[in-house]
């Protein structure tokens, strides 16, 4: 798969090692794309940060 066939709310699933094994991707595509997510105020990796934060949530409601 390459990275334009994926839809943006995917990419921003995806971690960096994730990234890095797509087809014909490079590390400046890599910066490229990262540069891109950035103005439009998202990240790589924010399915990890979205769970994480979804657990501590959680512990504070069960308090």
């Amino acid at each position: 798969m390459r990275i334009d066939e994926i839809p943006l709310w995917r990419v921003c699933e995806l971690g960096e090692d994730e990234i890095l094994k797509l087809k014909n991707f490079g590390r400046s595509s890599f910066k490229q794309t990262k540069e891109a997510l950035d103005e439009l105020g998202l990240r790589l990796g924010m399915r990890d940060f979205i769970e994480e934060h979804k657990i501590e949530i959680l512990r504070q409601e069960t308090d």
